[in-house]
């Protein structure tokens, strides 16, 4: 079976972690498509083993990112990918990306990038990510507010995301905002 890595670079550091909210759907998409997927958060796991996987030659790795040193840590982990394995493909998404394509297309540690929820995509990406040499964007800015699909969180370990303060887990129970406000990201469509 075809292996999938999915990473979740380092944000801020904090005494407890909020759940890679961005991977999961899409692990549960790769693997209802028959991919096994390994979610590797860099706020928690072992480097070690991101360079195991890494080995075992995965048909692509993601890496999901806000802005920031989300972006710094997902641009330093994708050179040591490249070192290590060239011609696996490289994967961004998430809300920079989503706003600001053109930023990553040129960049040479970018292979392919996902505009918007890259779930829908999963498939299309799965089978053309070893067929291209040229950086490719999949996906669409106009996708409003929808709920998510039922995470079965795949290969993630829900008990190292409890507050051990509160013993409270963080929730996103839907994904966009039905208000058309102008004063943070979400207003109008995400």
């Amino acid at each position: 079976m075809s292996e999938v890595v999915l990473i979740y670079p380092k944000l801020v550091e904090a005494k407890y972690h909020w759940m890679p909210w961005s991977v999961i759907g899409l692990a549960q998409a790769v693997e209802d498509r028959w991919h096994t997927c390994h979610v590797w958060d860099q706020r928690l796991d072992d480097e070690a083993v991101l360079w195991e996987l890494i080995d075992r030659d995965p048909v692509f790795v993601g890496i999901s990112a806000m802005i920031g040193s989300q972006i710094t840590n997902g641009l330093a982990l994708a050179k040591m990918i490249r070192m290590l394995n060239p011609l696996v493909p490289l994967v961004w998404g998430g809300p920079f990306i989503t706003e600001a394509p053109e930023c990553a297309l040129g960049h040479s540690l970018v292979d392919v990038v996902v505009v918007g929820p890259g779930e829908g995509w999963m498939g299309s990406i799965l089978s053309d990510c070893r067929e291209t040499s040229k950086p490719t964007l999949y996906g669409t800015r106009s996708y409003g507010t929808r709920r998510p699909s039922r995470a079965r969180w795949p290969r993630v370990e829900v008990s190292r995301y409890i507050n051990p303060a509160t013993r409270a887990l963080a929730y996103v129970s839907s994904i966009g905002c039905t208000h058309s406000c102008r004063f943070c990201r979400m207003g109008g469509g995400w």
